[in-house]
């Protein structure tokens, strides 16, 4: 097991959800996440963005997607 480094990380998180619903029975539901780890130096940040949809059309029938969702390591 190793040493704690002893170093000071931030944590930021955001979240919105939306929802939409039309007269004619279709709609939809979108979660957006932000995650940002924020290090003692730039090169230890990590942040992660994520939006989910789930959309239903007039029918009952749905479809679900990840859009515009990554992670990465930055400095």
């Amino acid at each position: 097991m190793g040493v704690p480094s002893l170093l000071t990380y931030s944590v930021k998180e955001d979240t919105k959800e939306t929802t939409q619903s039309n007269s004619g029975g279709a709609g939809g539901f979108t979660d957006e996440m932000d995650l940002m780890i924020l290090g003692p130096r730039s090169v230890d940040n990590y942040i992660k963005h994520m939006v989910f949809k789930l959309q239903m059309n007039a029918n009952g029938m749905p479809t679900a997607s990840f859009d515009r969702s990554f992670e990465k390591c930055v400095g």
